[in-house]
C-alpha cells in the first residue's frame, strides 16, 4: 500500500493541488482510502491529515471502508424509481444474498444507493466500478450478479456497449443524450399531451384550487406545446455534436473555424478520453 501512494504522488509531481486525482487513483487501486492510506498520504504530500479527511468524507464516492470488489451503486432517483428501480434493487439483493447498505460476506459485491447520475433518459442506471450501466432490468441485474462471481472483468459485465448511433462510436463511448437529445424534458413523451396539460393547470396540487375556471391557456400568442419533445437535430440541421458540459473553449473556437473553413473538424482524442 506504501509503494501505491508513493507511486500515485510521484505520478503527480507532489502536487497537493491534485489531491482529488490522487485520492481517486489511489482508492482505484486499493479499493478504499483506510486510516492507515490517509495518514500516509498526508506524509507523502505534506499536508495535513485533516484536509484529506475532510475532503474524503465529502465527497460521496471516496470510502474509508472497504466497499467489495466489485461496488454497484444504483441510482434512487425519483425519476429511476419511475422507470422500475425498486425491482432492479429488489434483484440485485436477492442474486448477490446482501441488502443495500452492505458488502458480501466474502468481500466481492458492495450495493449502494447514490443520487442522480445524469442518467435520467436510460434508468434504471447504475455506477459499477465506474462504469456506467444503464436500461437495467431485474434480469440484467441478476445475469451482472452471475458474472460478478464467475469472475468476469466491469467491462466484460457491460459487454462493450456504449449509447445508440454516434454514441457508440468508440472514440465517443457516450451514453449521455444530454438536452440537445431532449434530456429530461422527454420524459413527457410517455404521457398523452391532453394529461400533462390538465395535470399543470388543472389537477396538479400546486393549482388544483386556484384555477377556479378550469382554464388552460390557449391565445394565439402562446406556442403551441408539440405532441412530443423533439431532439434538435430532428427539427434543425446539426453541423458538429461537441462533447463536454459546456465543452472547451478551444473545441467551439475549432468548430466555428471548420464552419468557416468548410474544413472537417478534428478533435484530438483528449476531447473524448480523460485520462
Amino acid at each position: 500500500m506504501g509503494n501505491t501512494v508513493n507511486n500515485v504522488v510521484k505520478k503527480y509531481n507532489g502536487d497537493a493541488t491534485r489531491l482529488m486525482d490522487i485520492l481517486i487513483d489511489i482508492q482505484s487501486e486499493l479499493g478504499h482510502l483506510s486510516e492507515w492510506t490517509i495518514e500516509q498520504i498526508s506524509k507523502t504530500l505534506d499536508m495535513p491529515r485533516v484536509s484529506i479527511e475532510q475532503t474524503v468524507s465529502f465527497y460521496h464516492f471516496f470510502t474509508q471502508e472497504p466497499r467489495g470488489k466489485y461496488t454497484v451503486y444504483l441510482n434512487n432517483s425519483a425519476v429511476a424509481g419511475f422507470f422500475g428501480r425498486g425491482e432492479v434493487a429488489k434483484a440485485f439483493e436477492e442474486a448477490a444474498a446482501c441488502c443495500f447498505g452492505h458488502v458480501t460476506s466474502d468481500g466481492l459485491i458492495g450495493l449502494f444507493d447514490t443520487a442522480c447520475i445524469g442518467m435520467s433518459d436510460q434508468e434504471p442506471a447504475a455506477i459499477i466500478n465506474d462504469q456506467i450501466f444503464t436500461n437495467l432490468t431485474p434480469g440484467r441485474a441478476k445475469k451482472i450478479i452471475a458474472e460478478m462471481k464467475s469472475g468476469k472483468t466491469v467491462e466484460e459485465l457491460k459487454g462493450g456497449k456504449y449509447g445508440d448511433g454516434k454514441n457508440s462510436n468508440p472514440l465517443i463511448r457516450s451514453m449521455v443524450n444530454s438536452n440537445i437529445m431532449g434530456g429530461l424534458p422527454s420524459l413527457r413523451n410517455w404521457i398523452p399531451l391532453k394529461e400533462c396539460l390538465e395535470e399543470a393547470y388543472l389537477n396538479g396540487p400546486t393549482v388544483v384550487d386556484c384555477n377556479e375556471k378550469k382554464i388552460i391557456p390557449d391565445d394565439p400568442d402562446i406556442p403551441k406545446i408539440l405532441d412530443r419533445v423533439y431532439p434538435c437535430h430532428e427539427v434543425v440541421k446539426i453541423d458538429y455534436f461537441l462533447p463536454g458540459c459546456p465543452p472547451c473553449a478551444d473545441l467551439i473556437w475549432h468548430a466555428l473555424y471548420a464552419l468557416v473553413t468548410g474544413k472537417p473538424l478534428d478533435m484530438p482524442y483528449e476531447v473524448f478520453k480523460y485520462d
